[in-house]
């Protein structure tokens, strides 16, 4: 009896190093629900498809909507070009921005407790895939995971959207389909779950809605433009995002319930919130774009945030119950 007893001892002891060293790279369990972003305050970093932000009010909404009891703070500090790779095409006017030059400052100013962040659009400059810009790719991204982690931020990186090559006369115009390119980095931050992030897929379900919703009629991208999204849109990103925190999901024809959506006072109040106050947030910490730098902390920040606080209780008195 002793002998068994000592042998179990001793292979415990043996074993535990071996747990020990496997623990440090076990990720944390992906966060999912409303309550993961009650609150907490939210920055959201992107590009132009997250500075319009109209797939954002609309996650904001039903947040606000399907959950009165829980408190939302959800900053878009979102700018049009940005890119985490730093790459810029020839041809393009001026370098593109890049989250690098100002994320230290987002962090310092906003000081996020959630992060989340959907790049890879403008990272692959529009060119067929390539080993140099996937790995600056890969690179920004750790590197923006790692930032936010090292001020105890937690991160949720999404997938980049799709791109419509059709919109630019298809594969035969272009030469190759931009997507293609997307996949890869879709499926590397899936896989990698970079610095253990919670990645959220946007890329298959927005590339599977492409053709459908454009046969419907509500199609997806701005006429021309393969890049930037339509109302619809926005509304399917806005779907996917909800799909992949698990938050109910409106029922029936998506034209309708977008339309729905945006007749709805309390969806006129977040989106006008929203916008108003991720304009002030965006010019006070400051960005250099198209060859132009707006300095950071030039505008009063504090009357922002005073009439973003009045949007709030006016939001709060819509989603309450009625009596």
């Amino acid at each position: 009896m002793l002998r068994s007893y000592v042998f179990v001892v001793v292979a415990a002891m043996l074993l535990t190093p071996q747990l020990d060293a496997v623990e440090p790279n076990r990720k944390p369990a992906p966060l999912t629900g409303a309550a993961s972003l009650a609150g907490k305050r939210v920055m959201v970093l992107g590009d132009s498809v997250t500075q319009d932000g109209r797939y954002l009010s609309y996650v904001e909404y039903y947040l606000q909507k399907q959950n009165p009891s829980l408190n939302f703070d959800i900053i878009n500090a979102g700018l049009a070009s940005e890119t985490t790779s730093g790459l810029t095409e020839e041809g393009h006017p001026g370098p593109r921005p890049c989250i690098h030059d100002r994320l230290d400052r987002a962090l310092a100013d906003i000081k996020p407790e959630l992060v989340i962040a959907c790049y890879g659009m403008n990272d692959g400059i529009y060119k067929p895939l390539s080993k140099e810009r996937e790995e600056a790719f890969h690179n920004g991204i750790m590197w923006l995971v790692e930032k936010c982690l090292a001020t105890g931020a937690e991160v949720i990186l999404v997938t980049p959207p799709a791109f419509d090559v059709d919109c630019q006369g298809g594969v035969k115009a272009s030469g190759f389909d931009y997507n293609s390119v997307l996949d890869v980095y879709a499926d590397w931050e899936l896989k990698t779950r970079p610095g253990g992030a919670t990645v959220i897929d946007l890329h298959i379900p927005m590339s599977k809605q492409v053709k459908p919703c454009r046969e419907a009629g509500h199609p997806l991208h701005n006429h021309g433009d393969g890049v930037h999204p339509a109302d619809m849109g926005h509304f399917v990103i806005a779907q996917a995002i909800m799909q992949g925190l698990a938050m109910p999901l409106p029922e029936g024809d998506l034209a309708k319930q977008m339309a729905e959506a945006q007749a709805d006072p309390l969806y006129q109040l977040v989106r006008k919130r929203q916008s108003a106050r991720g304009n002030g947030w965006l010019h006070y910490i400051g960005f250099t774009r198209v060859n132009k730098t707006t300095e950071p902390h030039l505008n009063d920040i504090q009357v922002i945030e005073a009439q973003a606080a009045e949007d709030q209780k006016a939001i709060d008195a819509l989603r309450q119950p009625k009596r």
